[in-house]
């Protein structure tokens, strides 16, 4: 303690507050005391957190916090991250103060703090009579709430993610009610174009993985591409992440590895298309997640399959890509297949590939490959459940790869629509039909198909009909099962 108006070696005095003359403010500086030494800041900063913790929990408008700070909105960062370190708010995610995106920051909670030897909480109390009577007020508050609170666990479960969203750099999960629960900061951001409404819902899975009846939350996560490149290109691999239902991550899985051809070693990074989470019936705890990744440059595609503890169980590598997954029960109550359906490009071909989850291991690759220029090296032959690979027609024979563009399964069967083009064309689609078993039930083309081809035939270009192209999609169908890859 300082003596005779003279503050401990090394420490600065706290100046004055502006217009601290009220009894809650000066209060709040005895509460803020580390061990009756004054907090390392100025005073125009602790009247910047002062302010925070009388607007608790409303956000404060950065207008307000720069002008008792005695600062610019430029540089409030700098203060605020000089009282989060003064009151050891300095890690992810934030425990006292939160920035809140477009308008300020937020004070959430009260910090703990040490007190000197003989100084309690108690004498500090003791200090302001009314403010004694303040903490007789708030323990008979806090009894009724702890009461309150039982009651609300008792009767309504309690409150956990059902959603997420992206803002800027943030993950945040809500309630059922869309209510924050929580959020968690990236510190190397977020690539906007992959969490907008459309994609967002693809990104993350929200589930029991863990058998323990509280849910966790599966995040992809890719970080922000730098804008002032002359050709963006990632700098980071995608990452998988799971959160506990309050926020704190569990685990993460970096996608990709470098792998090679007999030409080109691709390494890293490599982007998340798609994820999938299959679970065994009638288990809580088996669970299967399937995070489907591409090269950044090259051919070469890896599906992981990793356990409910994020530890990769096998890996199917395939040459182009297959970034469309779906489910598949043969019956109901069977464990469910993986259907992965996009490019061969080992084929040229648009491909469906079935597999099964629960009785894969290691790393493996396509048995079967014309071009063997895109086999990839140095792992074994998988073994597919099943492979189909689409036929090409005449209005693809100038591409280099016909794709699967879209993949359903409902109570009806399966469901695909093929660009017979690599890149997206309206007028080249083909439609097929399976049942639940992958066996062909009806293949057509679009009616836009149908236009682009007969003005080929009227201009002399095609000399026969886009009836046959459509009566060949079923006899060109290649169809290879495990039993005839072995």
């Amino acid at each position: 303690m300082a003596t005779h108006g003279h503050e401990p070696a090394g420490k600065n005095p706290v100046p004055p507050l502006v217009q601290c003359g009220d009894l809650k403010f000066d209060f709040a500086r005895r509460v803020l005391t580390r061990q009756d030494i004054p907090i390392d800041i100025s005073g125009a900063y602790l009247n910047a957190l002062f302010l925070l913790v009388e607007r608790s929990p409303t956000a404060v408008p950065k207008a307000e916090l720069t002008a008792a700070a005695g600062t610019t909105e430029e540089t409030l960062y700098k203060v605020i991250e000089t009282i989060r370190k003064a009151i050891g708010d300095t890690e992810e995610p934030r425990r006292l103060i939160v920035t809140e995106r477009g308008i300020g920051y937020r004070f959430i909670g009260m910090p703990t703090l040490a007190v000197a030897p003989g100084s309690t909480p108690k004498s500090l109390i003791q200090a302001h009579p009314v403010a004694r009577k303040l903490a007789v007020a708030a323990a008979i508050v806090c009894l009724a709430g702890i009461l309150l609170g039982a009651a609300f666990f008792y009767y309504w479960p309690p409150r956990v993610p059902a959603t997420a969203s992206v803002e800027g750099s943030f993950l945040i999960a809500r309630d059922a009610s869309g209510k924050e629960l929580w959020r968690h900061f990236f510190s190397h951001g977020l690539e906007s174009v992959r969490y907008g409404p459309a994609s967002i819902q693809d990104r993350y899975w929200i589930g029991d993985l863990s058998g323990s009846g509280k849910p966790e939350l599966l995040f992809l996560q890719d970080s922000a591409i730098p804008g002032n490149i002359a050709v963006p290109i990632p700098q980071e691999s995608s990452m998988l992440f799971c959160f506990t239902s309050t926020g704190k991550v569990k685990w993460s899985f970096e996608v990709g590895r470098t792998v090679r051809d007999s030409s080109t070693w691709m390494h890293p990074p490599y982007l998340a298309d798609a994820m999938l989470v299959l679970s065994m019936p009638g288990s809580r705890t088996q669970h299967r997640i399937v995070v489907a990744s591409g090269h950044h440059t090259d051919q070469a595609y890896q599906l992981a399959f990793l356990d409910a503890a994020g530890v990769v169980v096998a890996e199917y590598w395939h040459p182009g890509s297959l970034s469309l997954l779906r489910s598949l029960a043969a019956a109901p109550g069977s464990a469910p297949r993986l259907l992965a359906a996009g490019v061969d490009n080992g084929e040229h071909q648009a491909t469906l590939v079935e597999l099964d989850p629960w009785n894969l291991h290691g790393a493996s690759t396509p048995v079967r490959m014309k071009d063997q220029r895109f086999r990839l090296l140095d792992m074994p032959d998988a073994r597919e459940e099943r492979v189909i690979l689409f036929p090409r027609t005449c209005l693809s024979r100038n591409e280099p790869y016909t794709r699967v563009s879209a993949l359903s399964v409902d109570e009806g069967g399966v469901h695909l629509q093929v660009f017979e083009s690599y890149n997206p064309d309206p007028n080249r689609l083909l439609y097929y039909d399976f049942d639940r078993s992958l066996r062909l039930t009806r293949a057509f083309v679009s009616s836009n198909y149908r236009a682009e081809h007969l003005k080929l035939e009227e201009s002399g270009r095609l000399h026969h009909s886009w009836r046959e192209d459509e009566d060949g999609l079923s006899r060109g169908l290649e169809y290879r099962v495990q039993a005839s890859l072995n």
